[in-house]
């Protein structure tokens, strides 16, 4: 079967190959979803890098059953190494769940080069032998199937601890899940902020993806989404983020604040309550977001809010006294700063007087 999936055919026996080539994959596509013999597939010499082939060489039912092969082996925890070890498949498979039509995929591939060729060159040196001009053909038919398939491979592999750096440093792989996750229309687009949930967990990524642009869209549209679960992989996300000593001042701005604010209101939805608030409390550690925290005229009254109210879990109470504590020792020390003379003249500052500095026309 690895055979026959893996070569390449000629143009005199090109419908029979691609006849055979179908019925091998079909066929291993029924022998992985067992769990009993995944890691004996993906142990295959050369399957893999078929399958990454045939990802890229064939389109519609072929390519279909490649995706679901790759979903079935990275339930498997042990498969996920050896998955991730395979060069370029994940971008591609996050190629194909970027596409939201046929004829756009050429297009998106073309631009996963051409884009990601100056980030790859300082970061990626693994992904330099990749054929920026390769096409990834999708049919309309098979679209919606390939794209499911994709994700859930990706999400399984998002799961494993020793694969989220290697994810994280391939901006496009980055740049696509953070696509889809704006896509409201798609019910994808909840499990692509589940992704960038679970690469946030890994504290070597934090920098990074505090940083991106993309990433920090998908936050902004997913933090204030209608949907309870969008809400709590992205609080999740930012409270993973804002332990970060480096991101704190990235990520105390107002449009992020006002999200935390709002999430640690609802103290229906526990687990989203918590995360807002544990992710405001982190925030108030850093000596410079601390400061922009306090400017916010709706943090502190809600801290004060959560402290005292009984539809709260002493937990949580903990996290809003410990970030109330953090602002009032702030203006503490601003206060204490500078020890003053006692002041002898008593006429007002400077900025006070109603006269202006230096005025052209001004007359005594």
């Amino acid at each position: 079967l690895a055979f026959v999936i893996g070569e390449e055919p000629s143009d005199s026996e090109l419908e029979a190959r691609e006849n055979a080539r179908l019925r091998a994959l079909s066929t291993l596509s029924m022998l992985s979803q067992p769990k009993e013999g995944r890691r004996i597939i993906c142990e295959q010499d050369g399957l893999l890098e078929s399958l990454a082939n045939v990802l890229v060489v064939s389109k519609g039912e072929a390519c279909l059953h490649a995706c679901s092969i790759i979903a079935a082996l990275a339930k498997t925890e042990e498969n996920r190494d050896i998955i991730a070890g395979t060069n370029f498949l994940i971008r591609r498979l996050s190629v194909i769940l970027k596409t939201t039509e046929a004829k756009n995929a050429k297009s998106d591939e073309s631009e996963s080069g051409s884009q990601s060729k100056a980030s790859d060159d300082s970061e990626e040196g693994e992904s330099r032998g990749d054929n920026s001009t390769e096409v990834i053909s999708v049919s309309e038919k098979h679209l919606n199937a390939m794209r499911l398939n994709s994700c859930a491979a990706i999400l399984h592999l998002s799961k494993q601890c020793s694969i989220v750096a290697k994810i994280c440093k391939d901006h496009k792989i980055i740049s696509n899940i953070a696509v889809v996750c704006l896509e409201k229309s798609s019910t994808l687009h909840t499990k692509c902020i589940e992704i960038l949930s679970n690469l946030t967990r890994f504290p070597g990524n934090s920098a990074a993806l505090s940083r991106n642009t993309q990433v920090s869209d998908a936050f902004h549209a997913c933090g204030v989404s209608d949907i309870s679960e969008d809400r709590l992989w992205t609080m999740r996300s930012l409270q993973n983020l804002t332990a970060d000593p480096s991101s704190k001042q990235k990520l105390a701005t107002t449009p992020i604040l006002n999200m935390l604010c709002a999430s640690a209101q609802k103290y229906s939805n526990a687990e989203e309550h918590e995360a807002a608030v544990a992710a405001l409390a982190n925030l108030c550690t850093d000596a410079t977001a601390v400061v922009l925290v306090s400017n916010s005229k709706a943090v502190l009254p809600i801290l004060v809010r959560i402290a005292y109210s009984d539809d709260c879990t002493p937990e949580v109470q903990f996290h809003a006294c410990n970030a109330i504590s953090r602002i009032a020792a702030w203006f503490q020390t601003f206060a204490s700063a500078t020890a003053f003379d006692e002041i002898k003249n008593k006429d007002a500052l400077p900025t006070m007087v109603g006269k202006g500095y230096m005025r052209w026309d001004y007359v005594e």
